[in-house]
């Protein structure tokens, strides 16, 4: 592997350049400063002579193709480097390389270990990647109360993403007992963060009163924040609750440009929201030809509840209409949503 390694560096070498000997640190102002080409020089010379963080740097600069090709081949070499130094973000970032089989060979076991190695470390990534294994039962035993248990680490360290996954584990009592409370409190150190899926969670919690004070116009101020990030639950539960005029005065065009937003990701409720819309007139004038081909839309992404109406829809169209729709819902489909006749 040493040799390996090795030949991979001295390529880098020729594609860089030689740097003049320079410290660490000037290669972090240079990167700071947005000059990624300086600043990977200095850290692949300090890399080839064995500086951790140097090597762990310029891992980070190939796998994220920040001022360089992409190269994850390479990134797990430079990782590998600084790992075996117990360099603790080299041993996680290489972790997650070995469980997506970028650059090294899918090997779930081999990402538990050094996950492991670094949450041991008390980095908060390694604590938070290694709980979502025995979470998931990846390379691991499933193991709810070890995933919980270093989640909280990370949780601890304000690891929104750890918050938010242990907020979900005491919300569905596993690896504990069911505990709203501090499920809701969890997912509030993470939604103050900003994390739009605490965001959205605790949305949730707050329109159905567990483990605060129901409270429906928080519960919107907080589906709003996700949403405008992108969380296609939140709009969904946004489109929704316009539609409906539920906590806010019902407006079709807010519930159309949620449920769509939400639609263009594949969500299947909010996909047959648009088609409530579109046959009943809500989004301008009846068409059963949108409908149904957003109800088909919907049906293929498993929202089984559409199938009803699809069926009625469909009963009545025409030869020619239902040809029509039928080769809409496949264009939308084939462009991932981007080309769906509105």
């Amino acid at each position: 592997m040493r040799k390996v390694l090795l030949s991979a560096v001295l390529g880098l070498a020729l594609f860089w350049g030689t740097a003049l000997a320079q410290t660490f640190d000037d290669g972090l102002a240079a990167y700071n400063a947005g000059d990624y080409s300086t600043a990977g020089k200095i850290w692949q010379a300090l890399a080839l002579e064995g500086n951790p963080r140097a090597q762990y740097n310029v891992g980070v600069m190939l796998e994220k193709g920040i001022g360089l090709p992409q190269d994850y081949k390479n990134a797990a070499m430079f990782y590998q480097a600084a790992a075996e130094k117990n360099h603790s973000g080299a041993q996680s970032n290489l972790g997650t390389l070995y469980a997506n089989g970028l650059g090294v060979e899918e090997n779930d076991a081999e990402a538990v270990r050094l996950y492991l190695l670094s949450a041991e470390q008390g980095n908060p990534l390694g604590q938070f990647n290694l709980g979502l294994m025995y979470a998931k039962g990846e390379g691991v035993e499933r193991d709810d109360s070890a995933a919980l248990s270093w989640l909280l680490k990370a949780a601890a360290q304000e690891d929104p993403r750890a918050q938010n996954n242990a907020a979900v584990l005491y919300r569905d009592g596993r690896g504990t007992e069911v505990n709203d409370v501090e499920a809701a409190r969890l997912f509030t150190l993470a939604a103050e963060q900003g994390f739009a899926s605490a965001q959205t969670s605790l949305a949730r919690m707050y329109a159905q009163g567990r483990g605060v004070t129901a409270n429906i116009e928080t519960a919107l101020e907080l589906f709003t924040k996700a949403a405008e990030q992108g969380h296609a639950g939140a709009q969904t539960s946004l489109g929704m609750a316009y539609y409906q005029g539920q906590g806010v005065q019902k407006n079709n065009a807010e519930a159309f440009k949620w449920y769509q937003a939400a639609a263009r990701q594949g969500v299947g409720e909010a996909q047959f929201g648009l088609g409530l819309m579109y046959v009943k007139g809500e989004a301008g004038p009846p068409n059963d030809i949108k409908a149904h081909m957003w109800w088909n839309i919907a049906v293929f992404n498993g929202f089984e509840n559409a199938r009803r109406n699809l069926n009625t829809v469909t009963a009545d169209l025409s030869p020619q209409d239902l040809q029509t729709a039928q080769n809409m819902a496949q264009t939308c489909v084939d462009s991932r949503y981007q080309n769906c006749g509105d």
